[in-house]
């Protein structure tokens, strides 16, 4: 008989086997890393299931709306860790930023040639006056046509 080792801690599963298909040993840990497992795939499945899901945790967040607040408060050292980490993360992404991408919502030399524009519809969204790093969310739908000239 071959041998089958659970998939989480590794460990050699030891039959006999209730269920043929066994991938987990019985510890608790394993045991919750397959139904972590399989809840995450039945939320890529199964709208109905991910939109319920969705609904609980709002649900839950509105009848606790002082949880994450009085958590932090008492796990002080876990938070600070995370705010520590957090701050490390924010800095490797602002130094990934190259100079010509900083400005996350539209690229400052959007057309390299003339050429480069077609005929169709396009989204036309003004830039706010006080911030030019961010567009506002209200857009114009236009119509562009390119008309060549051929005549030189």
């Amino acid at each position: 008989m071959k041998k089958r080792y659970c998939f989480n801690c590794g460990k050699e599963l030891v039959p006999p086997f209730r269920n043929p298909n066994q991938q987990y040993c019985n510890a608790r840990e394993c045991q919750n890393a397959r139904r972590r497992l399989s809840q995450k795939k039945k939320m890529i499945s199964d709208p109905d299931y991910k939109a319920n899901q969705k609904q609980a945790r709002t649900t839950w967040c509105e009848r606790n709306p002082d949880y994450y607040k009085i958590y932090r408060q008492k796990n002080k050292d876990y938070t600070e860790r995370n705010r520590i980490l957090q701050r490390e993360r924010n800095k490797r992404r602002r130094a990934s930023i190259k100079p010509a991408d900083a400005c996350p919502v539209a690229k400052k030399d959007a057309f390299e040639t003339i050429n480069a524009i077609n005929s169709g519809k396009y989204k036309l969204i003004p830039i706010s006056d006080n911030d030019p790093m961010i567009a506002k969310m209200d857009a114009f739908i236009v119509q562009l046509v390119v008309i060549n000239d051929n005549s030189n």
